[in-house]
């Protein structure tokens, strides 16, 4: 009877163990790096007055007070650790590039990098 025991008990043991893993081996058990956070996340509406930190990534449009002299800022690009900002408005087009070491500064906003991973960054506005 241990026999029969043992020999139902290890099937369900091996069958247990084998729950939890998947194809892709060890490594795929490592966890996944932490995304990067800004005070106001993605809230892009936070930036209207030209003050906010937020995570960004090439695309990202928000509106920005036109007392500014521009009425929207875009991120252009984020490539080999370098940031470009682009802001618009009637008539008006300017643009910075900056990286983690440096600023750029459009219409009275200063836009500092706190972070740049890949093909996302952490952009601090300041009037």
């Amino acid at each position: 009877m241990t026999r029969a025991i043992t020999v139902l008990a290890l099937p369900a043991a091996a069958a247990l163990a084998l729950a939890g893993c998947d194809a892709g081996g060890a490594d795929s058990a490592a966890a996944p790096e932490a995304a990067l956070e800004a005070a106001d996340g993605t809230d892009y509406t936070a930036c209207y007055d030209g003050e906010c930190e937020v995570v960004v990534s090439a695309g990202t449009t928000f509106d920005v007070d036109p007392a500014f002299g521009v009425e929207t800022l875009t991120v252009a690009a984020i490539e080999d650790g370098v940031v470009t900002v682009e802001g618009e408005g009637a008539g008006t087009y300017v643009s910075g590039t900056f990286d983690a070491e440096s600023a750029a500064m459009l219409n009275g906003i200063l836009i500092e990098a706190a972070a740049i991973d890949g093909s996302e960054a952490v952009l601090s506005f300041t009037p």
